[in-house]
């Protein structure tokens, strides 16, 4: 999906506008098309499509007049690509097309190859990559015939996207590599870096994390090495998910810090989360607790501070849980709160039923077994009322430890039956036992 440009400004507007005004005034006939079809493109990212397409028109019309072949496609390609900005592909396409007749009745190749491609691109992003194998094709055939390197790698790259679109990951791998060859010999930054990704990606995809990490570490150095913040921060990304699947936290932790602080530099919070999520596992992974739990209120307080109130119950309920593993119960019970609060509000039943129970806990481990009755008698219930078998058997065996902690241990039993039938009614045959087992441990604890 193309990324949409943010908007022009008034200012930035006012001054595209005046660039035509000036030169309308010079009888600068050239300049006033170029000029047209920039404010053309300012009006499309300030949303004024209408009156971007009216100044597109007239660019391409004075250009016709002017007779000037290249300064119609110009005009035409800058309408072409604010179409594809804002996701108008039908139109985009049309647009292509318009460009492909007008290079093919002048016979210019390169041009023609250039309209082939966007074509082709343009059904790629439109969920169509069967219709665009045709203009791919003669691309590739007019860049082969000229021997034209660059143009090349550009139709290698779309022909691995289209290998892609088609789910054809060895044919897509085999295009990108060829691709980032011809970026190398041409000495392209740019291309590399991209291309280098995009095979990366697919090794990736296809689950060899080894070779993956490999070329994700060549594109990260280059990427650094130019400045390209955006590629380190994709690369990055794909390292994390590597290491987490070969299991080597250290590289996971080393990649999600760095990664991180450039996610919050440019307001990536998708990123950002992924990364806070890394580091967690990758903390605690390496025993390092206080850190892991440091990262979750980190991930916390981030989710808060930019209203992402789903995202924040699932951290807060993630840090509870952490903090009980550490034994850490008040701190526990101050995360399970505010979750609580936040899946109330969303009525998210289930959720509060299993948060209550969790408080249960909290109060169960920190000695107030009276508090930790009423939470698991609360949790019972809800889980009961709302059909949740599994939940309910669950609740009852924690409510069963509280009331035999508090001497009532005929109740007690009585939970544990209970447990037992709603583990068998949900065919849950382990928790079937495993209460078995508690009721057996009870009975025997049960004075004569």
């Amino acid at each position: 999906m193309t990324d949409i440009p943010q908007n022009t400004s008034k200012d930035e507007l006012a001054g595209l506008k005046a660039a035509v005004e000036d030169a309308r005034a010079h009888s600068d006939k050239r300049g006033e098309a170029r000029a047209l079809a920039h404010y053309g493109e300012g009006l499309f990212r300030s949303r004024k499509f209408q009156l971007g397409v009216k100044s597109f028109d007239k660019a391409v019309a004075l250009a016709t007049r002017l007779d000037d072949l290249l300064l119609q496609i110009e005009a035409l390609t800058l309408k072409m690509a604010s179409y594809e900005d804002v996701e108008r592909l039908p139109d985009a396409y049309e647009t292509a097309t318009v460009i492909l007749r007008l290079v093919e009745a002048r016979g210019d190749t390169r041009l023609t190859c250039d309209a082939l491609l966007s074509q082709a691109q343009i059904l790629i992003n439109s969920g169509d990559p069967v219709t665009a194998f045709e203009p791919l094709k003669r691309a590739f055939d007019l860049a082969k015939a000229m021997g034209d390197d660059p143009r090349l790698m550009k139709i290698y790259g779309a022909l691995g996207s289209h290998q892609l679109a088609v789910a054809a990951l060895d044919k897509a791998l085999a295009y990108f590599q060829s691709a980032e060859a011809l970026a190398n010999r041409l000495g392209d930054v740019g291309p590399v870096l991209g291309y280098g990704l995009n095979v990366a990606t697919v090794l990736v995809w296809q689950h060899h994390y080894e070779p993956a990490s490999r070329r994700l570490d060549a594109t990260l150095s280059l990427a650094c090495a130019v400045g390209d913040k955006k590629t380190e921060l994709t690369c990055r990304r794909y390292l994390v998910k590597c290491a987490l699947k070969l299991d080597d936290p250290e590289r996971v932790r080393a990649n999600a810090e760095p990664g991180l602080m450039l996610a919050l530099e440019f307001h990536d919070d998708a990123a950002a989360f992924v990364f806070y999520e890394a580091l967690v596992k990758a903390c605690f992974r390496l025993g390092q607790d206080a850190e892991a739990r440091a990262a979750l209120q980190a991930a916390v307080d981030h989710a808060g501070a930019i209203g992402d109130s789903g995202h924040q119950i699932e951290l807060w309920l993630h840090l509870g849980e952490a903090c009980v593993a550490a034994g850490l119960y008040d701190e526990a019970r101050a995360a399970y709160e505010p979750a609580l609060v936040g899946v109330k509000m969303q009525g998210r039943l289930k959720d509060e039923a299993y948060i209550i129970g969790r408080l249960g806990v909290t109060y169960a481990e920190l000695g107030n077994v009276s508090e930790a009755i009423a939470y698991h008698r609360q949790a019972t219930a809800l889980a009961r009322e709302r059909d949740l078998p599994e939940l309910e058997g669950e609740q009852l065996c924690l409510l069963a430890m509280a009331l035999s902690d508090d001497g009532q241990t005929e109740e007690a039993l009585d939970c544990c039956r209970k447990a037992v039938a709603c583990f068998s009614h949900c065919a849950r045959v382990e928790q079937a036992q495993a209460a078995r087992s508690l009721l057996h441990q009870l009975s025997v604890l049960t004075p004569v």
